[in-house]
């Protein structure tokens, strides 16, 4: 039997701890990278919502941020500190916007998602909002421009070059992952609807042409047919 063919449901009957390992460190991976990217999406981004504009995420990508440059400094002295002593209060005091923003709209009564991680300032660009996919904004054109800018500042500071280089990458790597894990649930609940609506087709051997894909081993198939025989029975009974 091709277990890719089976949805996850049925997938995670026979490996549950594989899977929920798996989760673990997918949403631990996220979250981190949700650290990282707040010290920068406060700047780039607005409209946040209350459980993703926290303090502890905005703490652990400050102290993040801290620590790097630090190492960064004894590694070699840069021809500037103006950008390292800049960006840290214009982070904070650009997260503590956020939150009044945040506290200002739940007064007024305004849903908002909680888990929103902004919109970019790029889609006020007439062209960019037209023609540009907001999918496309996230995973390349917000890494790429903060890519260009670490390569711009590396010239006045290598060490604080180096860190937005990284940061661009962790914002792709974030981007991936968090439109792969949507799309995995997307899937999950198509692959249940599948399961569904052709179950009794797959268990009369019909062939996967005529099932979207879906197909049980004939071994297993004869397992399934013999547990709904037996709940037929006790039903009769």
């Amino acid at each position: 039997m091709n277990l890719g063919k089976l949805p996850s449901s049925i997938a995670r009957d026979f490996m549950p701890t594989t899977f929920a390992i798996i989760d673990l460190f997918t949403m631990i991976a996220l979250w981190i990278f949700n650290c990282i990217a707040l010290n920068v999406f406060t700047l780039i981004r607005s409209n946040f919502g209350e459980r993703f504009m926290t303090f502890i995420n905005w703490f652990i990508g400050a102290s993040m941020f801290s620590t790097f440059t630090l190492v960064a400094a004894l590694a070699g002295s840069p021809k500037t500190m103006f950008w390292r002593l800049v960006w840290g209060p214009a982070v904070f005091f650009s997260f503590l916007y956020h939150r009044w923003v945040i506290r200002k709209r739940n007064r007024a009564g305004l849903a908002w998602h909680s888990h929103s991680d902004g919109i970019s300032h790029l889609t006020r660009i007439p062209f960019v909002r037209t023609y540009i996919p907001e999918e496309i904004i996230e995973k390349w054109l917000e890494p790429a421009l903060i890519l260009i800018v670490a390569l711009l500042m590396a010239y006045f500071d290598r060490g604080f070059s180096t860190y937005l280089a990284l940061v661009a990458l962790a914002l792709c790597l974030r981007a991936q992952l968090s439109y792969n894990v949507e799309r995995q649930q997307a899937l999950n609940e198509r692959d249940q609807r599948i399961q569904s609506q052709f179950m009794e087709a797959v268990l009369a051997d019909r062939p996967p042409e005529e099932t979207a894909g879906f197909t049980i081993a004939a071994s297993n198939r004869l397992l399934y047919k013999q547990e709904a025989a037996a709940r037929l029975r006790e039903d009769q009974d």
